[in-house]
């Protein structure tokens, strides 16, 4: 076989092994076509290189150049063909650019964009260009550049709010451009040495005009989107461990739904504004304490002004305070803190586990949230990431996430149990169904879907889901039934999700009644004497008596399905006499106390009650369902059943009938949620005032200089601080308490829906191409 007609397969670089000069390997172990210049792809010898110039190339140096050139066009030319090329200094017509003819196309355009970057760029444009700064070593096609560009935006993150600072003398080319390019790209990466160093920094800046146009993604896509039913799939991300740093495809952004009618009420003269005010400007004391003393930590200590990192050390009191801020109107703050979200990346340290539950209901949903409100980009980009590095969680053999997961690796750590508890299984379902309908993203809606369809398809006697799962086998794991710890927004979402999706998942909103039918025949009672309703939990199907803070927000969700579920009469009328009746108690441990504040958890005293009833009930005599029964029959004295009739305060501590178990007040935020959606629901103005009445409470007792604080014991007064504020103080208590005191309807409950973080989220309805794509019946 002669030269010639040998396969067109590139031979050893050279004789002794070593790569030509001016070659760059790429990621795959091949030459990189965009890394190496068309002219370094020919063999530099020195024999070779005079030998061709003297026109005395031999027939196997002429075909080795022909089989480079071969290569680096990616085309099936024929030697004879390729060697014609490489014999012309310029590259064949079909060959793609190289690494100096992308840096002399574009350095015109660029120094022009720069050009026109405003001497005082507003702050959404300063994180729009924080954005493309960070962006440019992940989309940087070329991987050596993009980790040494990378690497100095580590160690020297650009300044973009002193831009008129950034040079001594303004040039054409001023503002950001200007800082960057003087500050940024200092050095050219050894690999390029053959590139001059101006042209590599503009070379550089040359993948800034690209990212230019994916930010504008959201105001430019319709134009250039396909319909939806022509919809072109991304790319697949193989295992869902996080994508290669330098190939992630960039979000299929869909423009932001239609915001709330109003972004805050404007201030009107009335009790109910003014007290909105100051919740307000309490929210503005608690993160101005947190942004001056702790960020970027993830926790203000608000009695010493220290802080901590006890949720990845990411900010997460930024993140929960995002949708906060929007909706008080606080525009200055909330574009400052758009800022550090550019910078941000979700990066946890070898042998450390960021916790799913908590990360996806606080940071994701933060994220999603501020998204849905204010429609800005990186809001998205940074939800999508998030997203993606979360996914590895699933990676069990049930599909119920683990506890945790490193972000970096998609190592995952089951925690403190070998199994996994309710409400962490299933509080992720309305933040991932929505970045996938944001995206396109399959494997967002398949892994927690899957999750769903064991609830779907399991058996359970009775509907007690139990509060604890089997990683593998995905089966109940405890005989533990509650609404608290453990459970608590498992049920939230089971109606959440219906709701979240357009009606459009009937086996979710199934799966609530039937969860909820379980809750108030078997958890719901009545103390013997003030007839409280309450809550509890079963071990094994007896009742523990207690009552924790946290189940709270179920006379909330009860409201929610009310209005919001086409429920038959007489069950609507149960469940609105269940979430009235339940308010009130968690009203009253809060009036009770000498401090105005609830406990976390206290203990009926239901010693009145018989341990069993005739029926071999075990605390059969308290339940509630047989008092409502029992009221039935006797004809409806008073028009409402016993636990639900108004109960006033006692400050005795032996007339309450409950004892404390947890004494402290932890800033928690379910009393005042399902307020909130009581006065929404209902236009009861009796819930206002107790919410009034709690704020005050929190104001005299819990404000610290640097922001408020949990109390010890809410049974005594003075109190005792506890050094601790934790971020769902600003994501929900105070949100609910804006909400519940301004008289707009700022976030409409039938258009909105909260995830168990306080995050709104907007209602939405799969497209058809969706359904067909994830499998979702019509």
């Amino acid at each position: 076989m002669s030269t010639d007609d040998a396969p067109t397969k590139p031979p050893p670089p050279s004789s002794n092994g070593k790569m030509p000069p001016g070659m760059v390997m790429g990621l795959d172990g091949k030459p990189c076509k965009i890394c190496t210049a068309f002219r370094n792809w020919r063999p530099r010898t020195g024999s070779n290189t005079e030998a061709r110039e003297k026109g005395q190339m031999s027939g196997g140096q002429r075909s080795t150049a022909a089989m480079m050139a071969a290569l680096a066009s990616g085309t099936a030319q024929s030697p004879a063909q390729a060697a014609s090329a490489a014999r012309a200094d310029e590259p064949p017509p079909n060959c793609p650019p190289d690494v100096e003819q992308l840096g002399r196309a574009t350095w015109t355009f660029l120094h022009t964009t720069a050009a026109y970057y405003p001497e005082k760029p507003t702050s959404t444009q300063r994180a729009n260009m924080l954005m493309l700064l960070r962006a440019l070593p992940v989309l940087y096609p070329c991987t050596n550049c993009a980790e040494d560009f990378g690497d100095d935006m580590k160690h020297n993150p650009p300044d973009v709010a002193l831009i008129h600072d950034a040079a001594n003398a303004r040039t054409p080319a001023t503002g950001a451009s200007a800082h960057i390019r003087g500050s940024r790209i200092r050095r050219a990466p050894k690999i390029h040495s053959f590139v001059g160093r101006p042209l590599l920094r503009w070379l550089s800046w040359a993948f800034v005009s690209v990212l230019i146009l994916w930010v504008a993604g959201p105001f430019v896509v319709n134009f250039f989107r396909p319909p939806p039913y022509a919809y072109i799939p991304p790319p697949d991300r193989g295992e869902h461990h996080r994508p290669h740093p330098h190939h992630p495809p960039p979000p299929w952004l869909r423009p932001p739904p239609t915001p709330p009618n109003k972004q805050h009420p404007e201030i009107q003269p009335t009790v109910w504004a003014s007290r909105a005010g100051k919740v307000k400007d309490a929210f503005v004391h608690a993160y101005q304490g947190y942004r001056k003393h702790a960020l970027p930590y993830d926790e203000l200590l608000p009695v010493t002004g220290k802080k901590v990192n006890n949720f990845n050390g990411w900010g997460v009191t930024l993140f929960d305070s995002l949708d906060t801020m929007w909706i008080m109107g606080l525009n200055d703050m909330f574009n400052d803190a758009l800022e550090v979200v550019a910078h941000s990346t979700f990066v946890t340290k070898s042998g450390d586990f960021a916790p799913f539950f908590e990360t996806v209901i606080r940071y994701l949903g933060g994220l999603l949230s501020a998204y849905a409100l204010s429609g800005e980009p990186i809001l998205l980009s940074r939800a999508d990431d998030l997203g993606a590095v979360l996914l590895p969680a699933f990676n069990t053999t049930s599909g119920f996430p683990m506890y945790a997961v490193n972000t970096v690796t998609g190592q995952t750590s089951p925690g403190w149990s070998v199994s996994v508890l309710w409400a962490e299984a299933l509080s992720n379902q309305m933040e991932f169904k929505y970045l996938a309908h944001l995206t396109g993203r399959q494997e967002y809606y398949d892994k927690t879907e899957r999750v769903m369809h064991h609830m779907y398809d399991g058996n359970i006697p009775g509907d007690i889901f139990p509060t604890m799962w089997n990683y593998e086998t995905g089966l109940p794991a405890n005989d533990h039934f509650s609404v608290g710890a453990y459970a608590d927004s498992a049920h939230e979402y089971l109606l959440k999700q219906w709701l979240l999706t357009g009606q459009s998942e009937p086996k979710t909103r199934d799966l609530y009644l039937r969860s909820m039918q379980a809750v108030i025949n078997n958890l719901l009672y009545l103390t013997p004497t003030r007839h409280l309703l309450y809550v509890t939990d079963t071990q094994k199907g007896t009742p523990t008596h207690t009552f924790e803070h946290l189940s709270c927000f179920l006379p909330g969700l009860l409201a929610l399905g009310v209005h919001t579920l086409d429920l038959p009469r007489k069950e609507k009328e149960l469940h609105a006499w269940a979430a009235e009746g339940l308010a009130q108690t968690c009203w009253l441990t809060y009036a009770d106390m000498p401090t105005g504040l609830g406990a976390d958890e206290v203990v009926m005293n239901v010693t009145a009650w018989n341990a069993e009833d005739a029926d071999g009930d075990a605390g059969g005599k308290g339940r509630w369902v047989k008092h409502v029964k029992e009221w039935e029959r006797k004809g409806r004295p008073g028009g409402v059943p016993p636990g639900v009739g108004e109960v006033k305060p006692v400050m005795e501590r032996d007339e309450r009938e409950y004892s404390l178990q947890k004494r402290g007040y932890l800033l928690r935020p379910e009393t005042i949620e399902s307020f909130y959606v009581l006065w929404r629901t209902t236009g009861d103005e009796k819930w206002r005032e107790r919410g009034w009445s709690i704020f005050e409470a929190i104001e005299k007792l819990a404000r610290t200089k640097y922001g408020y604080a949990n109390i010890n014991n809410v049974d005594g007064v003075p109190v005792t601080l506890t050094d601790e504020m934790p971020s769902y103080f600003l994501a929900e208590t105070l949100k609910y308490l804006y909400l519940l005191f301004t008289d707009d309807d700022i976030i409409p409950l039938n258009d909105w829906v909260f995830n168990t973080e306080a995050h709104p989220l907007p209602a939405f309805n799969w497209r058809k191409w969706e359904k067909e794509r994830y499998g979702i019946p019509s």
